[in-house]
């Protein structure tokens, strides 16, 4: 609140009521506290010691609406990855809008309005909505709604994808049904545990199987279900979780009731995701349901276990920046094995960066980012995204100043403004950047100023500023010095002129002299000023004015004072004759002194040293009887034309007096009376406020204190008759008891009906205090006393009245007026709609059809008692499952309640949402698909492009798109032939092909007769085709990582094989462009060895039938066999050619040969080789 005063150096000081005397704040802009009622507060200006009257500021305080309720559309408020949902907010108070936002406080809003469509969601996600009055008043508190987020798995990798299972021998008659399920890329089937009920051992164990290494910091998500039950921990008692590396055991198994890392239950209730985390490198986790322990658990369906990398958690997932700036989002749980990639979009788009803090380029709209984490060493991602939002808040424009340029005097304070605030906020400073914030409003009245300054104007929208400040520059001129006179007062003669001068003149200022205090015109200008001719005392007032800029010296004008001379009259005394006590004081004063005479005190009536000079001459300590002589005299010398006597009478001093000890209590706000005890006849009592000092409040016997407030304390003394010195004073403590506060009531109005008896409660029953109830003001027949009063059986309005007594007797001032108000019963309210059919989950809105003024109406889920479910003439109930009665009272007063009338609701029930046969279907772009819905008997199928809303596309079981270049997401709903449609609508996915990246190829492992090619996995991949033959022809690999490798065998040593991939998705437009093409070439552990045996049986028995020549590397050979005469038996240019032991078509005997052998290895080494060979039968 903001007050201004057009006196300069004025101050303002601002108070709670109008006769508070204690300042709450002091300056012209008051700050409230924090304000839950209308409160008044009163100003007053200060100058000196005037004060003005006190004006009356009212603050007028809105309510704040109630925080909002919120519906969820689903109900469950659990949807999967990638939907939306739809939150509807509503409040009590009327006319409300809603606000949502990312926080529970501060921040921007998401969205305003009543129904909010989230974006599609990854995770876990809370909204926060706040409801904003008509008044703008906004809800004190932020209403917070979660959606559970089911997370949506990757099949193609960190799926297992093999199993084994067992059955022990104690478990008769258990069963593991469809095992496979479990492994294989549909997560909508399951293998199925069967344990016969009451079997007391035996277990069902299954370990499945992942194609990669599990690393500690994965969490292993299994999702089970058990058939006709509300699943929690505890009816997955008997089921027991271990992971393994190979064949071993980590030895980490936990129970699934208690030990688990994360347990998550499922639309429907009978569904669970189990999180189990191994704190070791594993490659398997085994499930095993044990009998006996499982009690009712006899049927459990597992789907399939994934370890796919959890999703990113950001630090903040929501921040608002100012326009031009950037935002910076971590990720709060980074993994060394974890790429984070931030992207443009929910699915797809551009890869914007890869890291753990991603900072966003400068913004000047919101923008929201999405990040996705995928483990770096097999590349799988989660294909899940969580959303990163910036709101950006815009700048506001400099401010433009109503005025920038003023001048004003030293102690004049200034009014600033901006013309194009808007709603902007508008701040002041004393700097252009940086410097104390001194103001925060349009208006800005500045203190009393005394230097030239500048002030400077900021637009500001949240927390976002304007580029700059605008400047407002005030020039002060300095005010002149308070004009000084040579002679304060100056006396003449009659008729003669005064002399009048400044004795602190400055230069540049004028000196204007006036007649008169205030207006006027100048009757001289300049320092020094004669007077005309002077016949009777005259003031002169003086004000110094600068020459630049007109300034006033602060403060009045100075004035002189002129006073004629006349002759003087002897001083006229308060008293000539007077009595004191010995040792007393007394003082004679000269009666309507001149302030311009002096007056001069002797002891002699002519003559002798003057003994004082004043108005008021006391003489103190006297003992003996004294005679004192005053004149007096003017400036001009002229006396008085004799002195004045007056004669000093010591008398004695009486006793001090007693005091009766009646009347030393009272009650606060009453009088009590203090009486002398015995006082006598010839001495007066003078009672006083204080222990010294002369001002007796009362004088005699008896004295009657004025209304008493607090413990005071007064003083007596006795004095003679004659009014001698008095005795010593007596104090005399009164003890002022408070008075209770008159009650305040619980209600002060209460309503019952006619023949009801009436409650009235004492609000805050004060300990020690009595609480009286009477039947008339003059509280002459008292009714009750207690804090609680039951009144008789009431058949007309009656007014009760109590008041409060303290222990001490104390009666409260006021007395309190409690009020029973007989009402009669209003007729029960008639409905519009009595019988109503609609949809379940649907909504109906119930009608009173004869409001009445007055009257509230009630609504209730019984016929008798409960609490009001809604208040109001139009009730629109929650979303309805079940065939429901409400009811409906009329109610005056909030008391008297009519009988209730019931609205019946009957429920049609919804169609199922319809099942979609072609979930997924990729099309190639310029094509279009058809997809195929199936729902209950009876029931309509209706495609829409949207999740909600939106225009109906085709009705029918049967939908062909247009043709299709992007990727695009159909819904179908059911519609019932009573109208009642399903409660969501089923999304199909038809995405359109685009070609695959090209696979990335590396030789994974080699052996002498074959090469393992190896290669990363393709987002959107169904599979991969291989070619050996530079891409003639292809050889499809099989899917997911059974399709990531393929082995060339039926190799040689040092043999190469150049291998060609391309991946292939659902159609043929997505199939990719051909990877390089990559050589691998099979081991060689002999190197360039060139050997021959030493022995060799051509016995025909087929082993050992030839010698040959062996090496991996050879390029070029002669094998030459000769006799031990050195005769060539055999030569061989080929290491397939081998000797048989014959020459020239005969058997050669056995003995020992010679062998020579050079070769030449594919490096160009040469090698020679020559030895024996023994030819054995």
């Amino acid at each position: 609140i903001t007050a201004s005063s057009p006196q300069q150096n004025v101050n303002l000081i601002w108070f709670d009521s109008a006769t508070a005397t204690t300042p709450i704040f002091t300056g012209s802009s008051f700050t409230t506290p924090v304000l839950t009622s209308g409160q008044s507060y009163f100003v007053q200006a200060v100058l000196g010691d005037c004060v003005s009257e006190k004006v009356k500021v009212d603050v007028a305080v809105n309510p704040s609406p109630d925080a909002p309720a919120i519906t969820v559309n689903p109900a469950s408020k659990q949807i999967a990855a990638g939907q939306t949902a739809t939150l509807t907010a509503s409040s009590a108070t009327p006319g409300t809008t809603f606000r949502y936002y990312p926080q529970a406080t501060g921040g921007l809003p998401l969205f305003e309005g009543a129904t909010l469509t989230t974006p599609a969601l990854s995770d876990n996600t809370t909204f926060y909505v706040e409801a904003v009055s008509a008044s703008g008043c906004v809800s004190v508190n932020r209403t917070p709604v979660t959606i559970t987020v089911t997370p949506v798995f990757s099949t193609t990798c960190d799926f297992a994808s093999t199993q084994t299972n067992a059955i022990d021998n104690l478990c008769i008659g258990c069963t593991i049904s469809n095992a496979e399920n479990v492994v294989d890329a549909d997560v909508s089937n399951f293998a199925r545990y069967t344990i016969p009920l009451g079997l007391s051992g035996g277990s069902i164990t299954q370990r499945l199987i992942f194609a990669d290494q599990g690393v500690v910091g994965d969490t292993v998500q299994i999702l089970v279900h058990v058939p006709n039950a509300v699943l929690t921990a505890q009816v997955l008692n008997g089921l027991q979780l271990t992971s393994y590396n190979g064949t071993t055991s980590n030895n980490d198994q936990v129970n699934a009731s208690t030990n688990l890392s994360g347990f998550q239950v499922l639309n429907g209730g009978d569904q669970a995701l189990l999180k189990f985390a191994p704190q070791a490198p594993f490659n398997a986790i085994e499930l095993q349901l044990n009998a006996g322990a499982a009690s009712t658990l006899t049927t459990l369906n597992v789907f399939y276990a994934t370890k796919q990398i959890a999703l990113p958690q950001l630090v903040q997932r929501a921040t608002t920046v100012c326009a031009g700036g950037n935002a910076v989002f971590t990720v709060a749980n980074p993994r060394a094995d974890v790429t984070y990639d931030w992207f443009d979009a929910a699915s797809g788009g551009n890869l914007l960066y890869t890291g753990t803090t991603f900072t966003t380029p400068n913004l000047t709209q919101s923008a929201t980012y999405y990040v996705q984490s995928k483990r770096t060493s097999s590349g799988c991602e989660n294909p899940s995204r969580v959303a990163a939002v910036v709101s950006v808040t815009p700048t506001p424009p400099v401010a433009v100043l109503t005025q920038n340029n003023l001048t004003v005097c030293a102690g004049e304070s200034v009014n600033l403004s901006v013309n194009n605030a808007g709603n902007y906020l508008v701040k002041w400073f004393d700097a252009a950047t940086n410097g104390n914030l001194l103001f925060t409003g349009n208006n800005y009245q500045t203190a009393a100023l005394q230097n030239s300054t500048h002030f400077y104007a900021e637009l500001v929208n949240g927390n976002c500023a304007g580029s700059a400040r605008a400047d407002a520059a005030i020039t002060v001129n300095p005010r002149p010095a308070m004009p000084q006179f040579t002679n304060d007062n100056v006396t003449v003669c009659s008729g003669s002129a005064a002399s009048l001068s400044i004795s602190n003149p400055e230069n540049q200022v004028s000196y204007e002299w006036f007649t008169a205090a205030t207006g006027g015109n100048a009757v001289f200008t300049g320092i020094n000023f004669t007077t005309p001719a002077i016949t009777q005392n005259t003031a002169y007032y003086v004000q110094a004015k600068s020459t630049t800029g007109n300034c006033l010296n602060n403060g009045d004008r100075a004035v002189v004072n002129v006073t004629v001379a006349n002759a003087i009259s002897q001083p006229v005394l308060s008293q000539t004759q007077s009595s004191v006590c010995s040792g007393g004081t007394v003082t004679i004063s000269v009666v309507n002194p001149s302030s311009a005479l002096t007056y001069n005190w002797y002891t002699a009536a002519t003559g002798g040293t003057i003994a004082y000079t004043g108005t008021s001459f006391t003489i103190k300590n006297l003992t003996a009887d004294a005679s004192y002589y005053v004149e007096a005299s003017n400036g001009a010398g002229c006396i008085s034309s004799s002195r004045k006597a007056t004669l000093v009478t010591v008398l004695p001093a009486p006793a001090q007096p007693e005091v009766q000890s009646a009347g030393l209590m009272a009650c606060e706000g009453s009088v009590t009376t203090l009486k002398i005890q015995n006082p006598q006849a010839d001495q007066v009592y003078k009672w006083y406020n204080a222990a010294t000092g002369n001002n007796a409040v009362f004088t005699g016997n008896e004295f009657t204190t004025p209304v008493l407030s607090a413990n005071s304390t007064y003083y007596v003394e006795a004095s003679s008759s004659q009014n001698c010195n008095p005795s010593g004073r007596l104090a005399v403590n009164i003890t002022v008891n408070a008075l209770p506060t008159a009650p305040g009531l619980a209600a002060a109005t209460v309503i019952v009906c006619a023949g009801d008896k009436a409650t009235f409660s004492v609000s805050s029953p004060a300990a020690g205090v009595t609480y009286r109830w009477f039947d008339s003001p003059a509280k002459t027949n008292k009714l009750f006393e207690g804090s609680t009063f039951v009144t008789s059986l009431l058949t007309a309005n009656t007014d009760f009245y109590a008041d409060a007594v303290s222990a001490s007797g104390c009666v409260s001032s006021g007395i309190t007026v409690a009020r029973a108000e007989v009402a009669a019963a209003p007729a029960a309210p008639l409905l519009t709609n009595q019988l109503v059919t609609v949809c379940a989950g649907s909504q109906v809105t119930l009608s009173v059809s004869n409001p009445q003024q007055n009257l509230t109406y009630r609504w209730y889920s019984a016929v008798n008692g409960g609490n009001a479910v809604f208040t109001g003439i139009n009730f629109t109930t929650p979303a309805i499952s079940q065939n429901t009665v409400f009811y409906v009272e009329a109610n005056r007063n909030g008391s008297c309640g009519s009988a209730r009338s019931a609205a019946n609701i009957s429920v049609n029930t919804a169609p199922k949402a319809p099942v979609v046969s072609a979930q997924g279907i990729t099309v190639c772009a310029g094509n279009t698909t058809t997809l195929t819905a199936t729902t209950d008997a009876n029931a309509t199928i209706k495609w829409y492009g949207q999740a909600s809303g939106g225009t109906e596309l085709y009705t029918g079981t049967s939908f062909t798109t247009p043709v299709l270049t992007a990727n695009t997401t159909y819904y179908a709903a059911a519609v019932s032939s009573n109208n009642c449609v399903s409660a969501t609508r089923t999304p199909v996915n038809v995405n359109v092909g685009t070609k695959l990246t090209a696979p990335f190829v590396s030789v994974k492992a080699v052996t002498t007769k074959t090469i393992t090619f190896g290669w990363n996995a393709v987002n959107g991949a169904a599979g991969y085709e291989v070619s050996i033959d530079n891409g003639k022809t292809f050889t499809a690999t099989g899917t997911g990582n059974a399709g990531l490798s393929y082995t060339v065998s039926g190799l040689t040593p040092a043999q190469n094989v150049t291998l060609i991939v391309r991946a292939k998705g659902a159609s043929e437009c997505q199939t990719s462009a051909n990877s390089q093409s990559i050589t691998g070439t099979t081991s060689n552990p002999i190197g360039n060895t060139v050997w021959v045996p030493n022995a060799f049986t051509p016995n025909g028995d087929g082993a050992n039938e030839t010698v040959n020549v062996y090496g991996n590397t050879i390029k070029t050979l002669n094998f030459n066999i000769y006799s031990h005469w050195g005769e060539l038996l055999f030569n061989s240019t080929s290491t397939a050619a081998g000797w048989d032991g014959t020459y020239k078509g005969k058997l050669q005997p056995v003995g020992v040969y010679v062998y020579y052998v050079e070769a030449v290895t594919n490096d160009g080494e040469t090698v020679k080789l020559k030895g024996t060979i023994n030819l054995l039968r």
